[in-house]
């Protein structure tokens, strides 16, 4: 028995899950050996997983230090949000709810409508909600993936749907506050609008991503160790009662922002994002955070969009 932050290992031969650790690495050049920056390095085979909640389950942030739920900072000023969603259900859902530490006041909403609409609510906890809702129904029967991402620069809002410009709000006060996190039902204290669909490849940002990194990185996985990357979870995990976060702060220490999961599933059906990475001014690319068996054979295969196709 093994007993560390993750939690305790099982008795005997089966010793638990551990978090996808594989890492590769290579050179991109020319055939003059010039190094080639910002190509894109596909790994397959893709062997992720995805987040399935089924109309009861939820994840959480518990901190037993605390004997409560944690303290999430990322949100006081700037900040982004993106994530893969799928769902062939309408309603009153949420996928994602930030709230106020010990109440049910609500911060940042990310909330499917019975038109199959999704909306963003960003609310300053001296002002007034803005809603941004988008003019498509992207949830309901016959629905795939869509990629969403929602970005608050300190004053304006922008809703961006698989990689376009979908709507948008100005003068918007920053939130300034920490927050208590909840994924899959209304809020940690609300039992309702709990969300039937998947979700896949989350990730939260202090700062105000533009339109061609999310259009560049939305099809790709992260290292983790991105500048102001708050939080990631892939939801690869295979087993266990925990989504790991994948990020890291500044010094290249885990940020461990671990979540534990209540009656969400993990499921095979995965968005369209690649174990992946970009190529920098040296050509080196490293792809963290690989799943792997025994006997398993990776391919890499290198790709970057020039004028001429």
């Amino acid at each position: 028995m093994v007993s560390n932050a993750r939690g305790a290992s099982h008795d005997g031969e089966d010793y638990g899950f551990l978090n996808p650790n594989g890492m590769i690495t290579g050179l991109i050049e020319t055939p003059n050996g010039n190094p080639v920056q910002f190509t894109q390095v596909i790994v397959t085979p893709n062997l992720g997983r995805s987040a399935k909640f089924n109309g009861d389950g939820y994840i959480y942030w518990y901190d037993s230090d605390i004997n409560g739920n944690r303290q999430f900072s990322g949100f006081e000023e700037s900040y982004t949000i993106e994530t893969w969603f799928r769902s062939v259900n309408t309603g009153d859902m949420t996928l994602f709810a930030a709230v106020d530490s010990g109440s049910t006041t609500h911060y940042v909403d990310i909330t499917l409508d019975s038109d199959g609409k999704i909306s963003w609510t960003h609310t300053p906890p001296d002002g007034d909600p803005t809603t941004l809702t988008s003019t498509n129904a992207v949830a309901g029967a016959g629905e795939i993936y869509h990629h969403l991402a929602l970005v608050y620069d300190g004053e304006n809002m922008t809703m961006f749907i698989d990689g376009y410009i979908i709507t948008s709000a100005a003068n918007v006060s920053p939130i300034g506050d920490i927050v208590e996190i909840m994924m899959g039902k209304k809020g940690p204290r609300e039992n309702e609008n709990y969300y039937r669909g998947y979700l896949d490849d989350f990730r939260i940002w202090t700062n105000a991503r533009d339109w061609e990194d999310i259009r560049g990185y939305r099809n790709i996985t992260l290292s983790g160790e991105e500048d102001s990357l708050a939080a990631y979870w892939k939801f690869d995990e295979s087993a266990g009662d925990a989504v790991f976060d994948l990020s890291e702060n500044e010094n290249g220490d885990p940020n461990d922002i671990d979540g534990e999961v209540c009656l969400v599933d993990r499921s095979d059906i995965i968005a369209n994002v690649f174990v992946g990475g970009l190529t920098d001014s040296l050509g080196r690319y490293s792809v963290k955070n690989v799943g792997y068996g025994t006997g398993t054979t990776f391919t890499v295969t290198p790709s970057k969009e020039t004028i001429i196709g």
